[in-house]
């Protein structure tokens, strides 16, 4: 499957003319995909918690035929309906810990709990909502691979108030953010070494470009830019550039070869646009640091 994650403007604020709008994008591509969105946010700072919501529509996906539009507001449930609970919050709330969002969560968290303190319901209907919370959390950490202490899961159903069990919650959904938070650190260093490595390997090409390191590791462009400028403090055009210049010096010193094969053979094929960038950087033009050296 090819999912593409889409973020665009729009002053369409009602449903009917934000369908029609997902419409027109359709139209633009090749095939008929399903389109999970999110609710409109007002700032650039909210995207991230729209494309949460998103994933949640995502993961109803089985549920609609193919090119279906899922909208995450449409998400409902006879849980919620029954008793009145924000279950769509609740699967927000479960997406922001699978991702590692400490601050999304802890908020999502609130209005759930702030639902359940302010709507009247009986007892039974308070404890079943209370013991769905908790089994979707618990059952999150396992997906997660997430061990979850006996001593934390027996001050789960232990509660005697919505304040403890929202503190218990609270403690829990921020320790597993943290782990969470870890993997994916781990993860991107073990991929930015691959980068590093495989560029190393390939910096002579001249076909090498972020787009191609992208689509080789299956992440966007500007993410490959992110990860290289934030593990090695060059940027991805800077870091090859320094590389292909101690290749194009190494080899006017150590060899004969002609400076036009030598510039070839490091992928450019305008020496002269490469003699400029050699000068601009080392002071003197290619030819002159070999006399030189």
């Amino acid at each position: 499957m090819n999912d593409k994650a889409l973020i665009v403007g729009m002053d369409q604020k009602n449903k009917e003319e934000q369908s029609a709008y997902i419409q027109r994008i359709k139209k633009l591509m090749k095939v008929e995909p399903t389109v999970v969105s999110g609710t409109i946010v007002e700032s650039v700072y909210q995207v991230h918690t729209s494309y949460l919501e998103a994933m949640v529509a995502y993961s109803y996906m089985s549920y609609y035929t193919a090119g279906s539009t899922i909208f995450f507001d449409d998400i409902t449930t006879s849980t919620e309906e029954s008793l009145g609970y924000l279950k769509e919050e609740q699967l927000k709330l479960l997406q922001a810990i699978k991702q590692g969002q400490p601050t999304i969560a802890k908020d999502t968290l609130a209005i759930i709990f702030k639902n359940l303190r302010e709507r009247e319901r009986s007892l039974n209907a308070l404890k079943a909502v209370c013991f769905d919370v908790i089994n979707s959390v618990v059952r999150t950490l396992s997906e997660l691979g997430v061990p979850l202490e006996e001593s934390t899961f027996n001050q789960l159903v232990d509660f005697v108030t919505l304040d403890q069990l929202e503190h218990h919650l609270a403690q829990l959904i921020s320790s597993t953010c943290e782990v969470v938070q870890e993997r994916m650190a781990n993860d991107n260093n073990r991929m930015v070494q691959e980068i590093i490595q495989y560029i190393q390997i390939h910096y002579k090409d001249y076909d090498l470009s972020l787009e191609s390191i992208a689509e080789k590791y299956h992440i966007s462009a500007s993410y490959a830019s992110k990860l290289i400028k934030e593990h090695y403090g060059l940027s991805f055009k800077q870091y090859v550039q320094d590389l292909r210049m101690a290749y194009v010096k190494e080899q006017l010193t150590m060899t004969t070869k002609p400076i036009k094969a030598i510039v070839h053979d490091v992928g450019y094929k305008d020496v002269a646009n490469f003699t400029r960038k050699f000068k601009k950087e080392v002071g003197v033009t290619p030819g002159q640091y070999r006399k030189s050296n």
